[in-house]
Parts: structure tokens; C-alpha cells; sequence
């Protein structure tokens, strides 16, 4: 038997999800589709717990014959890990096939996971195409990786423009998620009250603040400040921040990004060393649309904003969550795996790294570094004992 493997933190699970697998097992020669929910993955600190995810995704495919579900990840206490979970079910599908369903915007990640070189002669992998990767350079990733010796098929699928987090974020500003969400996994989501646990603002204003800053910005720019906004109401919860003054910095810190900030000169109070970089404009600039546009004073979210690119001396609570959760927010992936640990378990001694990694990364792209880094970096260095 061809058995194919969807694994995923489906946060929740979606039609998205359900369509690629019937689609895989239409065009790809596979007789059944495995659908494994995360458990602990290294990379990732969930939102929902794994229980509410598993019992999402098990009733969301228990009509269809070909979809099975296991718990194998989220039985685990530890981090799930992809190779760990293939070597298991080797042992449970001795005569099987198995293969890994992976979207071509992860290939070029596979090389950074644990034991990848083995983990390419264990399974087979059917490679999706994806929105924001041409098939050209997805077929060259394929043709990287044969010469290794892995097994690779690429389906070119259908091309559902569905994210887990814009569902939760639907479910926050009381929109409704029918049809994209299977109807019974809308209900588990009402009767357990999921993705409930945001800000209290009035929801109407959420719906205009969220739909201001996605007009604003690229769709690209939009899911890192979606990424933001979850990461920092993560990050607030744990170190008992207001998640409303966390929500409206997170949302409004990049809003600026790719605004042209000549028609703001004389407006906004650039020190001398951001007149002179454009990169460094947008924190200052951001809180001025927030306090135009929508009325907000409040000093610390705006100072959330402001502050969020170099930082400042004594930074508030908000403040340093809002800079952290800019650098370790899930869809960044390159390394930060420690950051993002100690975030949860101390802001200071995160800013402390943050500054430092901050610094290497702008010196190593031979830019120059804020005067203020290094007087920060003394400052957290000072009562910080690691």
C-alpha cells in the first residue's frame, strides 16, 4: 500500500488542507492519507493545545475512507521531530510505502532538519507546489536533491489561498470561517470556545485596524505581521502583558515598511543617524498613522512601535515584547530557535541576545549599527548573569 503522510500543526485544520490530500490520492497513485497533528515540534509553541488540534483534525476527515489520522507526535512528551516520526512508522507499516507530502517552499529548510541526509533514504516525498515558489525553481530543488539519492515527485496542485492563521483571526474579529473550515470542525471550535482567548477590544475597531494595515502593506509583509501579532499575545500571556496594547503594537509596528517617508519630514522626530536610514524610519513613523489614523495616545503602544527596530533605554514590558516578537516570530527560521526559548522564559536576558544577534546580523551585511545598540547592550549586560 502507497501511504502518503500530511503532517502539520493544523491550527485548526481547514479545506485547504482536506483538498491537497483528496488531490494527492487522485493524481499521485496513493491509497490512503495519513494526517499526523504535531505534538511538540521544535520549531513551534501552539496556540491551541494538541488534544483540541487532534480532535479537529479526526473529526474533520472521519467521512472519507482513504483519511486516517494518528497520534503518534502528539503521544510524545518530547520535541517531534520528522525523522523520529518516519523511523516509527516503519515499524508499523512494514509493507508499506511511505511518503512525505511537503510544500515546495520548505524544500530549501530540509537540509536544516534533524538528520535530513538519512531522513532522504528513508521515505519517498511529494513536493506541492506553492504560490510564492515557480515550478522552475521547485523542479531545480527536486533535481538538487535526486542527484542525492531522494525520492521526489512534484504534483503542480490545486492552489487554495487558506491560512490557519487568517481563520484564527477571522474567529477573533467575529467573522464567519463557513466553507472554509469543514462544518463540524466549526463547531468543536464554538463549543470549546477556541481562538477566543484575544484581545477585548471592540471588535468592530479590530476590523478596521486589520483590514487599515493589510491594505498598507504587501501580502508578504502581512503574514510576518501576522506571525508578530501571534507571537507577541503569546509572549504577553506568559509575562501577564494587556493583550489589547500588546495586539494593536504588533498589528501597526511595520505598517510604515514600504511608505514613502519624504512627505513625513518635519512630522516625525527622526534622530540623526535614522534621517539617514530609510530602514530604520518606519518604527516612528507607524505610531504616527496609529495616533492619525485611528486616535491612539497611549505612550507605551506607541513607543512599542516606535522603539521596535534599535530599542531605547528602559524599555517597558510591551516594548520589549513587541521588539522579541519582530525577531523569533514562527515563520522566521533561521536559528533563533534559543531566542525564541528564552523569550518565554525571560525578556531581559532576551534582549540581552536579541541586541547581540541583532548586531552581528547588520554589521555582517556590512551596514552600520544604531549608536544606542551598544549602550543597550551594555545596559542588559550589566544585571544579566547567564
Amino acid at each position: 500500500m502507497n501511504i502518503a503522510i500530511l503532517g502539520g500543526t493544523f491550527d485548526p485544520i481547514h479545506t485547504g488542507h482536506l483538498a491537497i490530500a483528496q488531490e494527492v490520492i487522485d493524481k499521485m497513485n496513493i491509497d490512503k492519507i495519513l494526517f499526523i497533528p504535531s505534538g511538540n515540534p521544535p520549531h513551534k509553541n501552539e496556540v491551541t493545545s494538541k488534544e483540541d488540534r487532534f480532535n479537529m483534525t479526526k473529526i474533520a476527515i472521519m467521512d472519507n475512507p482513504k483519511f486516517e489520522i494518528s497520534d503518534i507526535e502528539i503521544n510524545k512528551q518530547n520535541f517531534s521531530y520528522t525523522i523520529d516520526t518516519i523511523n516509527d512508522l516503519h515499524h508499523k507499516y512494514i509493507e508499506d510505502n511511505l511518503f512525505f507530502i511537503i510544500g515546495a517552499d520548505n524544500l530549501k529548510f530540509i537540509s536544516n532538519w534533524k538528520d535530513s541526509k538519512n531522513l532522504l533514504k528513508k521515505c519517498s516525498f511529494i513536493v506541492l507546489s506553492r504560490p510564492d515558489v515557480s515550478n522552475e525553481d521547485a523542479l531545480k530543488y527536486l533535481k538538487d536533491f535526486k542527484k542525492q539519492g531522494a525520492q521526489m515527485k512534484y504534483l503542480e496542485s490545486v492552489l487554495l489561498d487558506i491560512s490557519s492563521s487568517n481563520i484564527r483571526d477571522r474567529v477573533v474579529m467575529d467573522q464567519s470561517i463557513k466553507y472554509i473550515v469543514p462544518e463540524n470542525v466549526i463547531q468543536y471550535i464554538n463549543k470549546h470556545g477556541l481562538y477566543k482567548q484575544y484581545p477585548t477590544l471592540d471588535k468592530d475597531l479590530i476590523n478596521s485596524m486589520y483590514y487599515f494595515v493589510k491594505s498598507k502593506i504587501p501580502k508578504k509583509r502581512f503574514i510576518h505581521t501576522q506571525g508578530v501579532v501571534q507571537m507577541a499575545l503569546e509572549l504577553a500571556k506568559i509575562h501577564g502583558e494587556n493583550l489589547d496594547k500588546v495586539y494593536i503594537g504588533a498589528l501597526f509596528h511595520d505598517i510604515s515598511k514600504k511608505m514613502h517617508f519624504e512627505e513625513y519630514k518635519g512630522k516625525i522626530d527622526w534622530d540623526s543617524f535614522e534621517i539617514e536610514q530609510d530602514h530604520l524610519k518606519h518604527g516612528k513613523l507607524g505610531a504616527y498613522i496609529l495616533q492619525q489614523h485611528f486616535n491612539v495616545n497611549n505612550e507605551d503602544i506607541l513607543n512599542s512601535i516606535r522603539f521596535h527596530t534599535v530599542g531605547r533605554p528602559n524599555m517597558s514590558r510591551l516594548e520589549k515584547i513587541i521588539y522579541l516578537a519582530d525577531m523569533v516570530e514562527y515563520g522566521r527560521e533561521d536559528g533563533i530557535e534559543e531566542l525564541r526559548e528564552l523569550c518565554r522564559k525571560d525578556l531581559d536576558k532576551a534582549m540581552y541576545l536579541a541586541l547581540i544577534i541583532s548586531k552581528d546580523y547588520v554589521i555582517g551585511k556590512g551596514q552600520k549599527i544604531h549608536p544606542i545598540v551598544d549602550k543597550l547592550i551594555n545596559e542588559y549586560k550589566s544585571y544579566i548573569h547567564f
